[in-house]
């Protein structure tokens, strides 16, 4: 799956904003969700940096529809999730401590558990990172929040020695922007900015095919606060979003999380 996707959307750069809608999904009442994964068909996974979340079978339709709980049981333990992927076997997550913790597929059995282990591999910097796995070939690369942009990194072996190389840079195209949120999905390396724009580039065996980005801009006006985005198989852009519900008489303001496409 690292190989080109070859989405005719995703081929050319949007000049301009283009709208986006809440998809009607039911979330768990007490989810707050920090990270977003985008599944292999278009199941997604939307997880609190505690481990806790939620499994959506079908995000494509914007159907309503409610999501089943989940929770990364011992995920807590090797630090917060600050980004996910959804991998050969299951989900690949990176905490804040830079470790990488695997988790099982939530839609592997019908418990709502999936229990996480660390990986044997050097932790990665303690920015908005995801990682990436071959199935076929036991290879693993890294996207990386770095220096403006989104380092490439392999995991390499010196004398036996596990060690994490950069082997690309990719700049964003505009300067001042915060990357708060990096993913990888179907060959392609995603970036989301706090302003909500989504950069993403096609790779191939870990390696960027062009340095220059497609950017998709949400018309969405500036009240919501931007957290996550995965890409979906159909090529499309899904945001994960905050914004702060107006108080009513008796009841303080709160925090509402949004899926949008």
């Amino acid at each position: 799956w690292l190989s080109s996707g070859g989405h005719r959307r995703l081929s050319e750069d949007v000049p301009f904003a283009r709208p986006v809608v809440p998809l009607a999904v039911r979330l768990p009442a007490t989810l707050e969700p920090d990270v977003l994964a985008c599944g292999p068909s278009s199941e997604v996974a939307a997880l609190s940096s505690a481990g806790l979340g939620a499994w959506l079978p079908s995000a494509m339709g914007g159907g309503a529809g409610e999501a089943a709980p989940i929770a990364l049981e011992g995920l807590l333990e090797l630090g917060f999730a600050r980004g996910a992927t959804w991998g050969a076997s299951g989900l690949l997550v990176v905490t804040g401590s830079g470790q990488i913790a695997k988790c099982g597929a939530p839609a592997a059995s019908d418990s709502s558990s999936s229990p996480c282990m660390a990986l044997p591999v050097p932790a990665l910097p303690a920015h908005p990172s995801a990682v990436m796995e071959s199935a076929d070939v036991g290879e693993m690369w890294a996207a990386v929040a770095l220096g403006g942009g989104v380092s490439l990194m392999e995991l390499q072996r010196s004398e036996d020695i596990p060690e994490w190389r950069q082997t690309a840079h990719l700049p964003l195209l505009a300067d001042g922007e915060k990357i708060v949120s990096v993913s990888v999905a179907r060959g392609r390396v995603l970036a989301v900015v706090d302003s909500g724009a989504a950069y993403h580039w096609e790779l191939n065996a870990g390696l960027p095919v062009s340095k220059s980005p497609v950017r998709d801009m949400p018309a969405a006006g500036t009240r919501r606060s931007w957290q996550s985005a995965c890409l979906l198989p159909n090529g499309k852009v899904l945001r994960l979003a905050s914004t702060w519900q107006s108080a009513k008489r008796g009841v303080a303001p709160s925090l509402r999380s949004e899926l949008l496409l």
